[in-house]
């Protein structure tokens, strides 16, 4: 077993989840800092082969 913890990833969840939702506008000048699928992806498979016992970005 693995465990793997990732930023914040980039997707678009919140625009395809069900259901109607109000979206908050982010306040300018924040900035989050994210990780995209593919990058927490290869963090993953990297994890998979390597088998630490965890893996942080």
């Amino acid at each position: 077993m693995i465990s793997v913890y990732p930023r914040a990833t980039a997707t678009n969840f919140g625009k395809n989840a069900l259901g109607v939702r109000q979206q908050k506008p982010k306040p300018q000048g924040s900035s989050n800092p994210s990780d995209t699928p593919e990058f927490v992806a290869e963090k993953i498979l990297a994890a998979a082969l390597n088998e630490p016992d965890e893996q942080y970005k």
